[in-house]
């Protein structure tokens, strides 16, 4: 059996993010990743409410998770519609502690339209 533990830690603020989307422009569509996962969350937008877009790029998304307080490591990245903050979020996961019946870590969340840090969470998976 699985478990996964978040525990929020707090909301940040986007004084890192002015640099990182300079550094990780999205000047090219396909630098926003996957088009039909890039569609689907932004109809999960529509149909939830306000319409939402994604303008961020994951690399520039981690950058403001890493200026914020995410620590380095090996990471993953995935969007998805985010009902508490009502928007497209980039979460970006970093495992912190690996072991044989599961792992530790931490995921950013980070605003896909505006690269605005909206907090950090520690989670813990039992396999």
């Amino acid at each position: 059996m699985r478990s996964v533990w978040i525990l929020l830690l707090g909301v940040g603020c986007d004084s890192a993010a002015d640099p990182c989307l300079d550094m990780f422009p999205a000047d090219d569509p396909a630098a926003l990743g996957d088009p039909e996962v890039i569609s689907g969350v932004e109809a999960e937008c529509v149909a939830a409410g306000p319409p939402c877009t994604v303008s961020v790029t994951p690399e520039a998304a981690a950058c403001v998770a890493h200026s914020n307080g995410l620590p380095e490591g090996p990471q993953t990245s995935w969007l998805v519609y985010h009902h508490t903050f009502e928007t497209a979020v980039w979460n970006i996961q970093v495992v912190l502690d690996e072991r044989p019946d599961g792992m530790d870590g931490q995921v950013a969340s980070v605003d896909a339209g505006s690269g605005e840090f909206l907090g950090l969470s520690e989670f813990s998976a039992s396999y």
